[in-house]
Protein backbone atom coordinates (compact mmCIF):
# COMPACT_ATOMS: atom_id res chain seq x y z
CA UNK A 1 0.00 0.00 0.00
CA UNK A 2 3.28 2.49 0.47
CA UNK A 3 3.87 2.23 -3.06
CA UNK A 4 0.21 3.21 -3.91
CA UNK A 5 0.53 6.18 -1.69
CA UNK A 6 3.93 6.96 -3.03
CA UNK A 7 2.62 7.04 -6.52
CA UNK A 8 -0.06 9.42 -4.79
CA UNK A 9 2.08 12.11 -4.48
CA UNK A 10 3.09 12.22 -8.79
CA UNK A 11 0.15 14.64 -9.72
CA UNK A 12 1.19 17.32 -7.27
CA UNK A 13 5.09 17.12 -8.64
CA UNK A 14 3.91 16.97 -12.00
CA UNK A 15 1.55 20.08 -11.17
CA UNK A 16 4.94 21.32 -9.39
CA UNK A 17 7.12 21.28 -12.54
CA UNK A 18 4.74 22.46 -14.66
CA UNK A 19 3.97 25.66 -12.66
CA UNK A 20 7.64 26.28 -13.07
CA UNK A 21 7.44 25.99 -16.56
CA UNK A 22 4.43 28.64 -16.95
CA UNK A 23 6.87 30.68 -14.70
CA UNK A 24 9.55 30.27 -17.19
CA UNK A 25 7.73 31.51 -19.60
CA UNK A 26 5.16 33.78 -18.00
CA UNK A 27 7.48 34.93 -15.31
CA UNK A 28 4.90 35.53 -13.04
CA UNK A 29 5.80 34.84 -9.62
CA UNK A 30 2.46 33.39 -8.46
CA UNK A 31 3.66 30.29 -10.37
CA UNK A 32 6.55 29.91 -8.55
CA UNK A 33 4.66 30.47 -5.26
CA UNK A 34 2.18 27.78 -6.31
CA UNK A 35 4.52 25.51 -6.99
CA UNK A 36 6.62 25.85 -3.56
CA UNK A 37 2.96 24.84 -2.01
CA UNK A 38 2.52 21.72 -4.30
CA UNK A 39 6.22 20.35 -4.04
CA UNK A 40 5.45 20.75 -0.20
CA UNK A 41 2.69 18.90 -0.13
CA UNK A 42 4.22 16.28 -2.27
CA UNK A 43 6.70 16.20 0.56
CA UNK A 44 4.11 15.38 2.75
CA UNK A 45 3.03 12.53 0.79
CA UNK A 46 6.22 10.82 -0.14
CA UNK A 47 7.74 11.33 3.29
CA UNK A 48 5.21 8.90 5.04
CA UNK A 49 5.51 6.38 2.02
CA UNK A 50 9.24 6.04 2.74
CA UNK A 51 8.97 5.55 6.78
CA UNK A 52 5.97 3.22 5.90
CA UNK A 53 8.09 1.50 2.81
CA UNK A 54 11.21 0.92 5.64
CA UNK A 55 9.49 -0.26 8.46
CA UNK A 56 7.32 -2.68 6.56
CA UNK A 57 10.85 -4.16 4.67
CA UNK A 58 12.23 -4.33 8.04
CA UNK A 59 9.36 -6.21 9.80
CA UNK A 60 8.90 -8.49 6.84
CA UNK A 61 12.68 -9.03 5.90
CA UNK A 62 12.20 -8.37 2.50
CA UNK A 63 15.04 -6.07 1.99
CA UNK A 64 16.73 -9.15 0.20
CA UNK A 65 14.75 -8.47 -2.57
CA UNK A 66 16.50 -5.81 -5.23
CA UNK A 67 13.99 -4.37 -6.32
CA UNK A 68 12.63 -3.22 -2.35
CA UNK A 69 16.02 -2.04 -1.57
CA UNK A 70 15.68 -0.09 -5.09
CA UNK A 71 12.72 1.48 -4.56
CA UNK A 72 13.92 2.41 -1.32
CA UNK A 73 16.58 4.18 -1.96
CA UNK A 74 14.87 6.18 -4.76
CA UNK A 75 11.92 7.36 -2.48
CA UNK A 76 14.47 8.30 -0.27
CA UNK A 77 16.12 10.41 -2.94
CA UNK A 78 12.93 11.87 -3.85
CA UNK A 79 12.47 13.28 -0.49
CA UNK A 80 15.60 14.79 -0.43
CA UNK A 81 15.73 16.28 -3.70
CA UNK A 82 12.16 17.41 -3.61
CA UNK A 83 13.02 18.88 0.23
CA UNK A 84 16.24 20.95 -1.48
CA UNK A 85 13.87 22.22 -3.90
CA UNK A 86 11.52 23.40 -1.40
CA UNK A 87 14.09 25.35 -0.17
CA UNK A 88 15.17 26.62 -3.43
CA UNK A 89 11.84 28.16 -4.26
CA UNK A 90 11.17 29.14 -0.75
CA UNK A 91 14.65 31.22 -0.93
CA UNK A 92 14.19 33.08 -4.21
CA UNK A 93 11.63 32.47 -6.68
CA UNK A 94 13.79 33.44 -9.31
CA UNK A 95 16.01 30.01 -9.03
CA UNK A 96 12.78 28.86 -10.45
CA UNK A 97 14.57 29.11 -14.12
CA UNK A 98 16.39 27.32 -14.62
CA UNK A 99 17.47 25.67 -10.78
CA UNK A 100 14.21 24.73 -9.36
CA UNK A 101 12.31 23.58 -12.66
CA UNK A 102 14.98 21.11 -13.17
CA UNK A 103 14.88 20.12 -9.99
CA UNK A 104 11.74 19.67 -10.47
CA UNK A 105 11.75 17.32 -13.24
CA UNK A 106 14.34 15.19 -11.34
CA UNK A 107 12.09 14.83 -8.04
CA UNK A 108 9.06 13.93 -10.67
CA UNK A 109 11.34 11.20 -12.78
CA UNK A 110 12.31 9.98 -8.94
CA UNK A 111 8.71 9.44 -7.76
CA UNK A 112 7.68 7.80 -11.06
CA UNK A 113 10.05 5.49 -10.76
CA UNK A 114 9.81 4.47 -7.78
CA UNK A 115 6.04 4.17 -7.86
CA UNK A 116 6.82 2.10 -11.06
CA UNK A 117 9.39 -0.17 -9.05
CA UNK A 118 7.02 -0.27 -5.41
CA UNK A 119 4.32 -1.13 -7.51
CA UNK A 120 6.14 -3.98 -9.20
CA UNK A 121 7.04 -5.20 -6.36
CA UNK A 122 3.54 -5.44 -4.79
CA UNK A 123 2.64 -7.16 -7.69
CA UNK A 124 5.16 -9.93 -7.46
CA UNK A 125 4.21 -10.20 -3.58
CA UNK A 126 0.58 -10.36 -4.32
CA UNK A 127 1.04 -13.35 -6.79
CA UNK A 128 0.15 -12.12 -10.32
CA UNK A 129 0.60 -14.80 -13.34
CA UNK A 130 3.44 -13.90 -15.64
CA UNK A 131 1.38 -12.11 -17.95
CA UNK A 132 0.27 -9.57 -15.63
CA UNK A 133 3.85 -8.63 -14.31
CA UNK A 134 4.76 -8.03 -18.02
CA UNK A 135 2.17 -5.73 -18.48
CA UNK A 136 3.00 -3.79 -15.11
CA UNK A 137 6.96 -3.83 -16.75
CA UNK A 138 5.61 -2.34 -19.63
CA UNK A 139 3.32 0.04 -17.91
CA UNK A 140 6.02 1.39 -15.96
CA UNK A 141 8.89 1.54 -18.51
CA UNK A 142 6.29 3.76 -20.63
CA UNK A 143 6.51 6.13 -17.61
CA UNK A 144 9.87 5.93 -16.56
CA UNK A 145 10.49 6.65 -20.39
CA UNK A 146 7.94 9.35 -21.17
CA UNK A 147 8.90 11.14 -17.69
CA UNK A 148 12.90 10.83 -18.97
CA UNK A 149 11.94 12.54 -22.44
CA UNK A 150 10.60 15.54 -20.00
CA UNK A 151 13.10 15.85 -17.74
CA UNK A 152 15.75 16.18 -21.35
CA UNK A 153 13.24 18.63 -22.56
CA UNK A 154 13.08 20.74 -19.86
CA UNK A 155 16.98 20.91 -18.93
CA UNK A 156 17.37 21.51 -22.65
CA UNK A 157 14.77 24.34 -22.13
CA UNK A 158 15.86 25.84 -19.00
CA UNK A 159 19.31 25.55 -20.08
CA UNK A 160 19.37 26.79 -23.06
CA UNK A 161 19.97 30.94 -23.81
CA UNK A 162 17.01 32.31 -24.81
CA UNK A 163 17.03 35.36 -26.80
CA UNK A 164 16.47 38.40 -24.46
CA UNK A 165 16.52 36.39 -21.05
CA UNK A 166 19.45 36.86 -19.42
CA UNK A 167 21.57 34.50 -17.14
CA UNK A 168 21.86 37.07 -14.45
CA UNK A 169 25.38 36.96 -12.85
CA UNK A 170 25.86 37.41 -8.67
CA UNK A 171 26.16 41.62 -7.87
CA UNK A 172 29.82 42.86 -7.48
CA UNK A 173 30.17 45.84 -5.17
CA UNK A 174 33.21 48.18 -4.86
CA UNK A 175 34.36 51.51 -3.58
CA UNK A 176 34.09 52.62 -7.30
CA UNK A 177 32.33 51.03 -10.33
CA UNK A 178 34.45 50.22 -13.36
CA UNK A 179 34.48 53.42 -15.48
CA UNK A 180 35.82 54.10 -18.90
CA UNK A 181 34.52 56.38 -21.64
CA UNK A 182 36.40 56.04 -25.01
CA UNK A 183 38.31 58.82 -26.29
CA UNK A 184 36.17 61.32 -28.52
CA UNK A 185 37.18 61.28 -32.21
CA UNK A 186 35.92 63.15 -34.93
CA UNK A 187 34.79 61.37 -38.10
CA UNK A 188 36.72 62.90 -40.23
CA UNK A 189 36.06 60.90 -43.92
CA UNK A 190 35.24 58.36 -41.90
CA UNK A 191 30.94 57.10 -41.22
CA UNK A 192 28.90 54.68 -39.56
CA UNK A 193 29.17 50.82 -40.47
CA UNK A 194 25.60 49.53 -42.01
CA UNK A 195 24.58 46.12 -43.66
CA UNK A 196 25.08 45.58 -47.01
CA UNK A 197 22.17 46.57 -49.08
CA UNK A 198 22.29 50.04 -47.45
CA UNK A 199 23.85 53.32 -47.34
CA UNK A 200 24.24 55.98 -44.80
CA UNK A 201 24.80 59.88 -44.92
CA UNK A 202 24.35 62.87 -42.89
CA UNK A 203 21.69 64.94 -43.43
CA UNK A 204 22.82 67.41 -41.10
CA UNK A 205 25.63 68.75 -38.88
CA UNK A 206 26.84 71.22 -36.62
CA UNK A 207 23.47 70.58 -34.65
CA UNK A 208 23.11 71.67 -30.51
CA UNK A 209 22.84 68.53 -29.09
CA UNK A 210 19.91 66.11 -31.20
CA UNK A 211 18.00 63.63 -29.02
CA UNK A 212 14.93 62.71 -30.20
CA UNK A 213 13.80 63.19 -34.18
CA UNK A 214 9.89 63.41 -35.36
CA UNK A 215 9.08 63.07 -38.94
CA UNK A 216 6.06 65.22 -40.37
CA UNK A 217 3.49 63.93 -42.58
CA UNK A 218 5.28 66.30 -45.32
CA UNK A 219 8.40 64.63 -45.36
CA UNK A 220 10.18 67.60 -42.94
CA UNK A 221 12.20 66.44 -39.44
CA UNK A 222 12.13 67.65 -36.46
CA UNK A 223 15.21 67.40 -34.76
CA UNK A 224 14.85 68.17 -30.19
CA UNK A 225 18.34 69.90 -29.04
CA UNK A 226 18.98 69.76 -25.26
CA UNK A 227 20.95 69.12 -22.40
CA UNK A 228 18.88 69.08 -18.61
CA UNK A 229 19.74 67.91 -15.52
CA UNK A 230 21.67 68.97 -13.15
CA UNK A 231 21.38 67.52 -10.22
CA UNK A 232 23.18 68.53 -7.17
CA UNK A 233 26.29 65.10 -6.01
CA UNK A 234 25.69 63.21 -3.29
CA UNK A 235 28.99 61.45 -2.98
CA UNK A 236 33.04 61.80 -3.38
CA UNK A 237 32.41 58.83 -6.23
CA UNK A 238 29.38 60.62 -7.68
CA UNK A 239 31.47 63.39 -8.39
CA UNK A 240 34.12 61.21 -9.45
CA UNK A 241 31.69 59.73 -12.41
CA UNK A 242 30.79 62.70 -13.40
CA UNK A 243 33.93 63.89 -14.46
CA UNK A 244 34.56 60.44 -16.37
CA UNK A 245 30.74 60.62 -17.94
CA UNK A 246 31.77 64.24 -18.84
CA UNK A 247 34.58 63.33 -21.27
CA UNK A 248 32.42 61.07 -23.44
CA UNK A 249 29.88 63.96 -24.31
CA UNK A 250 29.82 67.10 -26.66
CA UNK A 251 31.43 70.40 -25.24
CA UNK A 252 28.46 71.88 -27.31
CA UNK A 253 25.54 73.62 -24.91
CA UNK A 254 22.09 72.29 -25.15
CA UNK A 255 20.13 74.10 -28.15
CA UNK A 256 16.56 73.90 -26.26
CA UNK A 257 15.11 74.40 -29.17
CA UNK A 258 13.75 72.16 -32.74
CA UNK A 259 15.34 72.30 -35.76
CA UNK A 260 13.19 71.42 -39.13
CA UNK A 261 15.04 69.64 -41.53
CA UNK A 262 13.97 69.64 -45.49
CA UNK A 263 14.56 67.69 -48.75
CA UNK A 264 12.12 69.82 -50.80
CA UNK A 265 13.31 67.65 -53.88
CA UNK A 266 13.44 64.05 -52.66
CA UNK A 267 16.85 63.68 -53.70
CA UNK A 268 18.13 62.86 -50.02
CA UNK A 269 19.86 66.42 -49.21
CA UNK A 270 18.24 68.02 -46.91
CA UNK A 271 19.00 71.94 -47.93
CA UNK A 272 16.46 73.43 -45.81
CA UNK A 273 17.27 73.81 -42.19
CA UNK A 274 15.25 76.40 -39.82
CA UNK A 275 14.81 76.64 -35.81
CA UNK A 276 11.49 75.69 -35.24
CA UNK A 277 10.68 76.73 -32.05
CA UNK A 278 13.11 78.12 -29.71
CA UNK A 279 13.88 79.08 -25.80
CA UNK A 280 12.33 75.73 -24.39
CA UNK A 281 13.32 73.71 -21.69
CA UNK A 282 15.68 70.80 -22.63
CA UNK A 283 12.95 69.37 -24.77
CA UNK A 284 13.43 65.23 -25.58
CA UNK A 285 10.00 63.71 -26.63
CA UNK A 286 8.17 64.64 -29.96
CA UNK A 287 4.69 63.47 -30.93
CA UNK A 288 2.38 64.72 -33.78
CA UNK A 289 -0.94 64.37 -33.01
CA UNK A 290 -3.46 66.21 -36.16
CA UNK A 291 -2.08 69.19 -35.96
CA UNK A 292 -1.21 69.53 -32.64
CA UNK A 293 2.69 69.36 -31.58
CA UNK A 294 3.29 68.07 -28.36
CA UNK A 295 6.76 68.65 -26.76
CA UNK A 296 8.11 67.23 -23.63
CA UNK A 297 10.32 69.13 -22.01
CA UNK A 298 12.23 68.50 -18.97
CA UNK A 299 10.01 70.28 -16.57
CA UNK A 300 6.45 70.62 -18.57
CA UNK A 301 4.63 69.16 -21.52
CA UNK A 302 4.06 71.47 -24.16
CA UNK A 303 1.95 72.04 -27.38
CA UNK A 304 2.10 74.33 -30.51
CA UNK A 305 0.10 74.50 -33.53
CA UNK A 306 1.34 72.38 -36.52
CA UNK A 307 0.56 73.87 -40.03
CA UNK A 308 2.25 71.56 -42.95
CA UNK A 309 5.10 73.47 -44.80
CA UNK A 310 5.75 75.85 -42.05
CA UNK A 311 9.25 76.42 -40.67
CA UNK A 312 8.76 78.30 -37.88
CA UNK A 313 6.10 77.82 -34.99
CA UNK A 314 3.54 80.51 -35.26
CA UNK A 315 2.79 80.84 -31.53
CA UNK A 316 4.93 80.61 -28.20
CA UNK A 317 3.75 77.11 -26.54
CA UNK A 318 1.03 76.16 -24.30
CA UNK A 319 1.28 73.73 -21.57
CA UNK A 320 -0.39 70.96 -21.11
CA UNK A 321 1.18 69.64 -17.91
CA UNK A 322 3.76 69.90 -15.68
CA UNK A 323 5.93 67.26 -15.31
CA UNK A 324 8.20 66.19 -12.38
CA UNK A 325 11.74 68.57 -12.54
CA UNK A 326 12.84 68.91 -8.76
CA UNK A 327 16.90 67.54 -9.08
CA UNK A 328 16.13 66.02 -12.17
CA UNK A 329 18.95 63.37 -11.66
CA UNK A 330 17.30 61.88 -14.90
CA UNK A 331 15.84 64.43 -16.71
CA UNK A 332 14.72 62.83 -20.18
CA UNK A 333 10.86 63.01 -20.74
CA UNK A 334 10.07 60.65 -22.99
CA UNK A 335 6.71 60.90 -25.17
CA UNK A 336 4.23 59.40 -27.04
CA UNK A 337 0.57 59.61 -28.32
CA UNK A 338 -1.96 56.58 -28.63
CA UNK A 339 -3.52 55.63 -31.83
CA UNK A 340 -6.71 58.30 -31.18
CA UNK A 341 -4.60 60.71 -30.01
CA UNK A 342 -6.62 60.98 -27.25
CA UNK A 343 -4.27 59.95 -24.52
CA UNK A 344 -0.16 61.17 -23.77
CA UNK A 345 2.27 58.45 -22.48
CA UNK A 346 5.11 60.45 -20.65
CA UNK A 347 8.39 58.48 -19.39
CA UNK A 348 9.88 60.14 -16.07
CA UNK A 349 13.05 58.63 -14.81
CA UNK A 350 14.37 58.32 -10.92
CA UNK A 351 15.57 61.09 -9.22
CA UNK A 352 18.70 58.92 -8.06
CA UNK A 353 20.16 55.33 -8.92
CA UNK A 354 18.49 53.36 -6.14
CA UNK A 355 16.78 55.61 -3.64
CA UNK A 356 19.32 57.30 -2.35
CA UNK A 357 18.24 60.57 -1.82
CA UNK A 358 15.11 59.11 -0.22
CA UNK A 359 12.17 58.05 -1.41
CA UNK A 360 10.60 61.33 -0.42
CA UNK A 361 12.40 62.89 -4.05
CA UNK A 362 11.02 59.66 -5.91
CA UNK A 363 7.04 60.78 -6.25
CA UNK A 364 5.76 60.19 -9.65
CA UNK A 365 9.65 59.30 -10.49
CA UNK A 366 10.57 55.77 -12.47
CA UNK A 367 6.96 55.85 -14.05
CA UNK A 368 4.81 56.30 -16.76
CA UNK A 369 2.29 58.90 -16.90
CA UNK A 370 -0.91 59.03 -18.74
CA UNK A 371 -2.05 62.41 -19.79
CA UNK A 372 -5.21 63.66 -21.13
CA UNK A 373 -4.24 65.26 -24.19
CA UNK A 374 -7.50 67.90 -23.84
CA UNK A 375 -7.69 68.47 -20.58
CA UNK A 376 -4.34 68.04 -18.82
CA UNK A 377 -5.52 65.45 -16.15
CA UNK A 378 -2.65 63.23 -15.40
CA UNK A 379 -2.49 59.61 -13.79
CA UNK A 380 0.15 56.80 -13.23
CA UNK A 381 0.00 54.59 -15.86
CA UNK A 382 3.00 51.89 -14.77
CA UNK A 383 5.50 52.43 -12.08
CA UNK A 384 8.87 50.71 -11.25
CA UNK A 385 10.76 51.62 -14.42
CA UNK A 386 13.74 53.37 -13.32
CA UNK A 387 14.83 55.47 -16.70
CA UNK A 388 12.04 54.80 -19.12
CA UNK A 389 13.97 56.87 -21.87
CA UNK A 390 11.51 55.97 -24.84
CA UNK A 391 7.84 55.52 -25.84
CA UNK A 392 6.37 53.77 -29.06
CA UNK A 393 3.53 51.80 -30.02
CA UNK A 394 4.10 48.82 -31.49
CA UNK A 395 2.29 49.29 -34.60
CA UNK A 396 0.31 45.54 -34.60
CA UNK A 397 -0.77 44.88 -31.45
CA UNK A 398 -1.20 48.88 -30.25
CA UNK A 399 0.87 48.04 -27.37
CA UNK A 400 2.91 50.61 -25.86
CA UNK A 401 6.57 49.70 -25.26
CA UNK A 402 9.19 51.17 -23.71
CA UNK A 403 13.50 51.01 -23.54
CA UNK A 404 14.71 51.17 -19.53
CA UNK A 405 18.22 52.04 -18.16
CA UNK A 406 18.36 50.22 -15.54
CA UNK A 407 20.59 50.51 -12.42
CA UNK A 408 24.20 50.90 -11.47
CA UNK A 409 27.44 49.74 -9.56
CA UNK A 410 26.36 45.64 -9.14
CA UNK A 411 28.70 45.13 -11.64
CA UNK A 412 29.98 45.00 -15.60
CA UNK A 413 26.95 42.40 -16.67
CA UNK A 414 24.12 43.56 -13.67
CA UNK A 415 21.68 45.03 -14.67
CA UNK A 416 20.49 44.54 -18.11
CA UNK A 417 18.69 47.08 -19.83
CA UNK A 418 15.75 45.89 -21.21
CA UNK A 419 13.23 46.21 -24.05
CA UNK A 420 9.32 45.96 -22.51
CA UNK A 421 5.83 46.27 -22.46
CA UNK A 422 4.31 48.92 -20.40
CA UNK A 423 1.29 47.17 -19.37
CA UNK A 424 -1.27 49.46 -17.17
CA UNK A 425 -0.79 49.30 -13.44
CA UNK A 426 1.94 47.18 -13.26
CA UNK A 427 5.41 47.69 -11.29
CA UNK A 428 8.77 46.83 -13.41
CA UNK A 429 10.68 46.30 -9.64
CA UNK A 430 12.48 49.31 -8.99
CA UNK A 431 14.24 49.93 -6.55
CA UNK A 432 13.19 47.33 -4.75
CA UNK A 433 14.35 44.68 -7.03
CA UNK A 434 15.01 44.00 -10.97
CA UNK A 435 14.57 41.88 -13.66
CA UNK A 436 11.63 40.50 -12.02
CA UNK A 437 11.97 39.60 -8.17
CA UNK A 438 15.40 39.63 -8.00
CA UNK A 439 16.24 41.66 -4.48
CA UNK A 440 18.70 44.59 -4.45
CA UNK A 441 19.44 44.19 -0.88
CA UNK A 442 20.77 47.73 -0.91
CA UNK A 443 17.42 49.19 -1.09
CA UNK A 444 16.43 50.09 2.88
CA UNK A 445 14.38 49.15 4.26
CA UNK A 446 13.38 45.86 2.08
CA UNK A 447 9.73 45.38 0.63
CA UNK A 448 9.02 41.73 -0.14
CA UNK A 449 5.72 42.26 -1.12
CA UNK A 450 6.68 44.96 -3.89
CA UNK A 451 9.75 42.93 -5.00
CA UNK A 452 7.47 39.99 -5.16
CA UNK A 453 4.93 42.04 -7.24
CA UNK A 454 7.67 42.76 -9.74
CA UNK A 455 7.11 42.14 -13.26
CA UNK A 456 9.76 40.82 -15.54
CA UNK A 457 10.71 43.02 -18.49
CA UNK A 458 9.95 41.58 -21.93
CA UNK A 459 13.49 41.43 -23.35
CA UNK A 460 16.89 42.14 -22.32
CA UNK A 461 19.54 43.97 -23.81
CA UNK A 462 23.14 44.64 -22.64
CA UNK A 463 23.81 45.78 -19.18
CA UNK A 464 24.91 49.43 -19.34
CA UNK A 465 24.46 49.68 -23.06
CA UNK A 466 22.21 52.42 -22.87
CA UNK A 467 18.88 52.72 -24.73
CA UNK A 468 17.85 56.36 -25.50
CA UNK A 469 16.12 55.33 -29.28
CA UNK A 470 13.16 52.93 -29.75
CA UNK A 471 11.46 53.14 -33.46
CA UNK A 472 8.59 50.29 -34.73
CA UNK A 473 8.86 49.12 -38.30
CA UNK A 474 5.95 49.66 -40.02
CA UNK A 475 3.70 47.28 -41.91
CA UNK A 476 4.79 46.73 -45.59
CA UNK A 477 8.46 47.54 -44.87
CA UNK A 478 11.02 45.11 -46.40
CA UNK A 479 12.91 42.26 -44.82
CA UNK A 480 15.17 41.14 -43.18
CA UNK A 481 13.60 44.21 -40.99
CA UNK A 482 9.64 43.43 -41.91
CA UNK A 483 8.80 43.45 -38.37
CA UNK A 484 10.41 44.66 -35.48
CA UNK A 485 12.22 47.86 -33.63
CA UNK A 486 15.16 49.83 -34.15
CA UNK A 487 16.47 50.53 -30.88
CA UNK A 488 19.86 52.89 -30.67
CA UNK A 489 22.15 52.62 -27.84
CA UNK A 490 24.26 55.41 -26.63
CA UNK A 491 26.78 53.30 -25.09
CA UNK A 492 28.28 52.41 -21.40
CA UNK A 493 30.68 54.73 -19.38
CA UNK A 494 30.72 52.19 -16.08
CA UNK A 495 32.54 49.02 -18.32
CA UNK A 496 36.14 48.26 -18.52
CA UNK A 497 35.02 47.28 -22.03
CA UNK A 498 32.45 49.22 -23.20
CA UNK A 499 29.35 48.59 -24.62
CA UNK A 500 26.48 49.64 -26.94
CA UNK A 501 27.64 52.67 -29.33
CA UNK A 502 25.41 51.54 -31.89
CA UNK A 503 21.41 50.75 -33.56
CA UNK A 504 20.52 47.27 -33.03
CA UNK A 505 17.50 45.73 -34.96
CA UNK A 506 15.40 43.15 -32.63
CA UNK A 507 13.06 40.84 -34.69
CA UNK A 508 9.32 40.86 -33.74
CA UNK A 509 6.47 38.11 -34.42
CA UNK A 510 2.97 38.86 -33.73
CA UNK A 511 4.05 41.38 -31.54
CA UNK A 512 6.61 40.16 -29.49
CA UNK A 513 10.54 39.66 -29.28
CA UNK A 514 11.22 37.09 -31.50
CA UNK A 515 15.42 36.28 -31.56
CA UNK A 516 18.02 37.78 -31.03
CA UNK A 517 19.12 41.72 -31.92
CA UNK A 518 21.21 42.41 -35.07
CA UNK A 519 23.77 45.10 -35.22
CA UNK A 520 22.11 47.24 -37.75
CA UNK A 521 24.50 51.11 -37.50
CA UNK A 522 27.76 50.50 -36.19
CA UNK A 523 31.43 51.90 -36.46
CA UNK A 524 30.82 54.66 -33.91
CA UNK A 525 33.43 53.27 -31.70
CA UNK A 526 37.04 52.33 -32.93
CA UNK A 527 40.40 51.90 -31.83
CA UNK A 528 39.41 53.44 -28.76
CA UNK A 529 38.24 56.38 -29.94
CA UNK A 530 34.80 57.34 -30.26
CA UNK A 531 32.88 59.45 -33.30
CA UNK A 532 29.42 59.33 -32.23
CA UNK A 533 26.80 58.41 -29.59
CA UNK A 534 23.19 57.46 -31.20
CA UNK A 535 20.88 58.31 -29.73
CA UNK A 536 17.12 58.95 -31.12
CA UNK A 537 15.84 56.79 -33.71
CA UNK A 538 13.21 57.34 -36.57
CA UNK A 539 11.75 55.72 -39.76
CA UNK A 540 9.96 57.93 -42.60
CA UNK A 541 7.69 57.18 -44.99
CA UNK A 542 10.51 56.13 -47.46
CA UNK A 543 11.60 53.09 -45.07
CA UNK A 544 14.67 55.27 -44.21
CA UNK A 545 15.91 54.91 -40.83
CA UNK A 546 16.83 58.57 -39.22
CA UNK A 547 19.73 58.43 -36.31
CA UNK A 548 20.26 61.48 -33.83
CA UNK A 549 24.06 61.31 -33.26
CA UNK A 550 24.83 63.55 -29.70
CA UNK A 551 28.35 63.37 -29.70
CA UNK A 552 29.33 64.54 -33.16
CA UNK A 553 25.86 66.61 -33.15
CA UNK A 554 25.01 64.84 -36.34
CA UNK A 555 21.55 63.05 -37.88
CA UNK A 556 22.31 60.35 -40.31
CA UNK A 557 19.96 58.99 -42.48
CA UNK A 558 19.74 55.54 -43.26
CA UNK A 559 18.43 54.12 -46.90
CA UNK A 560 17.82 50.94 -48.90
CA UNK A 561 20.42 51.19 -51.53
CA UNK A 562 18.96 51.76 -55.08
Amino acid sequence: MHSVVAFSSVPLFLGALLSDRAYSVSHQSQWVNFAAWLIAGGLLIAGPALLWGAAEMLRLRATRHRGNVIYLILLMATFVVGFVNALVHAKDGSAAMPTGLILSAVVLLLVVTASAVGLAGTLRRTGMNIRGHRIAAAFAAVVVLGTTLTLAVVVGEASGVQPGIPDLPPPQRGLLPSMRIAEPAGWGDRRPAVPQGWTIKAIATDLKVPRQTLVLPNGDILVAEGKGGGAPVLRPKDYIAGIIKSRGTTSVKGGNQLTLLRDANGDGTYEGRWVYAENLNAPYGLALVGNRLYVANQDALVRLEYVVGQTQAAATPVTVAKLPSAINHHWTKALAADADGRYLYVGIGSNSNIGERGLAVEENRAVVLQVDASSGATRVFATGLRNPTVLAFEPASRQLWAVVNERDELGPDLVPDYLTSVREGAFYGWPYAYWGPNVDRRVQPQNDKQVQAAARPDFALQSHSAPLGLAFVQPGSAAPFAEGAFIGLHGSWNRDAPVGYKVIFVPFANGRPNGPPVDFVSGFQVGGKTMGRPVGVTLDPKGALIVADDLSNTVWRVTPAR
